[in-house]
């Protein structure tokens, strides 16, 4: 994760839930940028989450 400021409050909030933070490459436009890449993270992620 980056660590600008702009980015802790994220990471407080997933230590709160217990979740971890995840960066996607490319930043906020990655699906855009980085398609393939960003697909596959997503579907680990989200892979993960339903097991």
């Amino acid at each position: 994760m980056s660590e600008t400021k702009s980015a802790q409050p994220i990471g407080v909030i997933a230590g709160e839930v217990g979740w971890p933070v995840v960066s996607f490459p490319g930043g906020h436009a990655g699906y855009a940028s980085h398609p393939v890449p960003f697909a596959t993270l997503l579907a680990r992620v989200l892979e993960a989450e339903l097991s």
